[in-house]
């Protein structure tokens, strides 16, 4: 019971809320009609009357609307406070509304839609209120001024169509209008890109081999290494055959070339060891500086120019032809004179 009685007292005291806004927005009208300020005084007696509808208010709006010219809305809401003013037993509002909207019907201008050409999903619109499917065809009352109809549709460009209305005179007929919605016409397609189709080939180009990793390259690399290492076999041997020769000049005491036996074993083992010194060394500088030429002579990297690369290749079998030096798929190849 206490959760029905709060309801009720909630609903109670929103109605109080609207009925004073109302009654607020109803009296400033009113002010502002004796202000002369009529345009503004028509939206007050709307608003007053969505909150709180009575066939007075209904009359003070439709009498705003005739004192703005708007004779075809004076004349609806006229006909509007009538209905509610019979059902609500107020007679008084009941008498004004049907004499003031007798007064006006003479006056009133009317309108025919014709729709010739309808489309699916079409819609009609007069200064952007819908203009139902039911009007279509019948001459409905309109206020005199400007009036703007669109007709969209989807997949359809939008037909706009503007109509002047006039002012009704008094001992003139009134007028009737027509307005005629063109054919729409369609939007042009818009183009989709298929999902399936393969966009275009993109040319790929290869890594560039880094200069170190190149064959020429790896092949001075190793030819390089192994000259060093006879250099350095050789120049072992030529010192200790050096070492073993002076130590044989002690052996030999009256004449260096007259050795005892101990004498003669070292000499020979010193020129045993020079032998070996020699060879390694010229091998061994013999494979440095092919090395060194097949490092600097190797074909110039991929990513550089055309004409670099004709001039990197001249210079190169150039040099290889004049020393000798080149690569085969068994390894380095050395000959010519040296």
């Amino acid at each position: 019971m206490t959760v029905l009685g709060s309801g009720i007292g909630a609903t109670e005291a929103q109605a109080q809320s609207a009925n004073a806004s109302a009654e607020i927005l109803f009296s400033e009208g009113r002010r502002l009609m004796g202000d002369g300020k009529i345009a503004e005084a028509c939206p007050k007696f709307a608003d007053s009357q969505k909150l709180d509808p009575s066939s007075g208010t209904l009359l003070n709006l439709a009498n705003c609307y005739e004192k703005l010219g708007r004779t075809a809305s004076a004349w609806a809401t006229y006909q509007e406070a009538a209905s509610l003013a019979s059902s609500t037993g107020r007679t008084d509002n009941l008498e004004v509304a049907q004499k003031r909207a007798a007064a006006l019907k003479p006056l009133l201008a009317t309108v025919v839609v014709a729709v010739p050409s309808p489309v699916d999903g079409i819609e009609v619109k007069r200064d952007g209120v819908s203009v139902v499917k039911a009007e279509w065809g019948l001459g409905v009352p309109i206020d005199p001024g400007s009036h703007i109809y669109i007709a969209s549709a989807p997949g359809y460009k939008d037909a706009r169509v503007t109509l002047e209305v006039p002012k009704a005179t008094e001992g003139q007929a009134p007028p009737a209008l027509d307005v005629k919605i063109p054919a729409l016409e369609k939007e042009p397609p818009k183009p989709i890109a298929p999902l399936d189709k393969p966009g275009p080939e993109v040319p790929t180009t290869p890594a560039p081999v880094p200069d170190s990793w190149r064959p020429q390259r790896t092949a001075a690399l190793v030819v390089g290494g192994v000259g060093l290492v006879g250099l350095g076999v050789g120049i072992g041997f030529a010192v200790s055959a050096k070492s073993k020769y002076d130590s044989s000049l002690s052996l030999c005491p009256k004449d260096p070339n007259k050795c005892t036996p101990a004498g003669v074993e070292q000499r020979n083992s010193a020129r045993t060891q020079g032998n070996v010194a020699t060879g390694a060394i010229i091998g061994g500088g013999v494979l440095a500086a092919a090395g060194i030429v097949l490092w600097f002579t190797a074909p110039a990297s991929s990513s550089a120019p055309p004409a670099q690369k004709a001039r990197a290749a001249q210079r190169s079998v150039a040099l290889r032809e004049s020393m000798g030096i080149g690569v085969s798929p068994d390894g380095v190849v050395l000959g010519g004179a040296w």
